[in-house]
């Protein structure tokens, strides 16, 4: 029996119904359940535990249909009757006049007959309001499958007090099956120091109670191992299961419209060619540095018009990235950024470029440099951390940090043709080794048989 964790992507519902990295993962391995499975969650309010049924039958294209699992689940499934007052504990932290609504509704409650009526008023106004998406069901579970194992592939440091109680309580008899993504908080400066901080309690959590850990690079199993040796821990058993090179399928509309037009931004680069570098806006993404190199071919000879094009949401410790591009007037109108495009707008703006650049200082895996290769397109990027291994020899690797050297290949590939044409030989002559999400998942389908076989 596999039990399959998808908190992490109703709490990523409530704030976005796209699909983002992890999320992305998740549903992927969802792909990956055969056999004898059980889809859960738990809800980070109540700590209650409950199955859902029916997304086998789905068709997932954002997150749509997991927005209100979590609170239907605690009001209309649980058999707990203290679930609508954790809710209003709840509110009594979000802001003064929802503290104000909490703080009337216990006032209420404490008169028994009052209470009742209150409960029930609540009760019919979220029924109106809060529905299961068709196709769903749900139910709750109180005790869980001795022997068996339960796959947490989210962002479980988010509730990590209640995986902790979890741990202690319905799942001391599970064996505990984690992904890790990367070690990024633990082994690279660039990363705030919250994050910095939860992680130093987060590792040691999962390396306390994982069974198996699945990791999507072996520069990330050497981090762990690393790790565990230098805090004298001995590391469980570690998979490495690489991740997709390819961007998901375009949506609907984009395939079948025949009218559909992308919006002015992505059409007007149609015909200018440009570079372009996808991921995080923040300062572990390097986009310092890719501009300083932008500049210099801006300045060179070489350059003919050409455009850096950058899509990616801007994050943490931006602030020399955002003065650098203000006060060059965006390198004087020549840097595009886009920190908002859909999957659909992205890989139409892979389509058109010359290449990508992937600066990066560190990754987990290397989603862009992989979605780059997919679509045909060079990728320029250091040797770093697990960036060469996600390439499969198929892009080009500079050492770091040999910015020089990065500079000079960036120029070659943007202006001289014949080399820019071995490169794209390069990538078509293998592109048949590059990886699917259907590679992901029965790559993770094999990992859950190797679980029920232990068990």
């Amino acid at each position: 029996m596999i039990y399959y964790d998808i908190t992490d992507i109703i709490n990523h519902s409530k704030f976005s119904t796209k699909v983002s990295g992890i999320q992305r993962v998740v549903l992927e391995g969802l792909r990956g359940l055969d056999g004898d499975y059980t889809i859960f969650f738990m809800s980070p309010i109540t700590g209650r535990t409950y199955k859902v049924s029916g997304l086998e039958n789905i068709k997932i294209n954002d997150l749509t249909p997991f927005v209100n699992l979590w609170i239907y689940a605690d009001i209309y499934i649980s058999k707990s009757s203290g679930n609508l007052d954790k809710y209003f504990e709840k509110l009594r932290t979000l802001g003064r006049k929802k503290k104000a609504v909490s703080d009337s509704y216990f006032i209420f409650s404490k008169i028994p007959s009052v209470k009742k009526i209150s409960h029930a008023a609540v009760i019919k106004y979220l029924r109106n309001k809060i529905s299961l998406y068709p196709g769903l069901t749900v139910s709750e579970i109180e005790n869980f499958t001795d022997g068996a194992s339960v796959a947490l592939f989210g962002g479980v440091w988010n509730f990590q007090d209640k995986y902790q109680t979890l741990m202690e309580t319905k799942w001391h008899g599970l064996r505990k099956v984690f992904m890790v993504y990367d070690m990024i908080p633990i082994v690279s400066p660039y990363v705030p120091d919250e994050l910095k901080a939860m992680f130093k309690k987060y590792i040691p959590f999962v390396l306390e109670h994982a069974d198996k850990i699945i990791v999507n690079s072996n520069s990330c199993k050497m981090d762990l191992v690393t790790y565990c040796s230098g805090h004298g821990i001995t590391a469980p058993d570690i998979d490495v299961v690489h991740l997709s090179h390819k961007l998901p399928a375009a949506s609907g509309k984009v395939k079948t419209d025949p009218d559909f037009e992308y919006p002015l931004r992505v059409r007007k680069l149609q015909n200018e060619q440009y570079a372009f570098c996808v991921g995080s806006i923040e300062s572990r993404k390097n986009h310092v540095n890719l501009i300083l190199t932008w500049i210099k071919f801006f300045n060179s000879p070489e350059y003919a018009n050409q455009k850096l094009v950058i899509a990616g949401k801007w994050l943490w410790d931006t602030e020399e990235l955002a003065k650098q591009l203000t006060y060059s007037g965006h390198v004087y109108g020549s840097v595009i950024v886009m920190h908002d495009a859909s999957d659909a707008e992205i890989a139409e703006l892979y389509k058109n470029c010359r290449f990508t650049a992937f600066p990066s200082h560190y990754e987990g895996w290397g989603l862009p440099l992989g979605e780059s290769l997919a679509l045909g397109k060079p990728c320029l990027h250091f040797d770093t951390s697990s960036l060469k291994e996600a390439g499969y020899g198929m892009t080009v690797a500079v050492e770091y940090p040999n910015y020089k050297e990065y500079y000079n290949e960036f120029k070659k590939l943007m202006t001289d043709d014949e080399y820019y044409q071995q490169r794209l030989n390069i990538i078509e002559e293998n592109k048949h080794k590059l990886r699917s999400w259907q590679d992901f998942s029965l790559d993770i389908k094999h990992v859950f048989s190797d679980e029920e076989k232990i068990q």
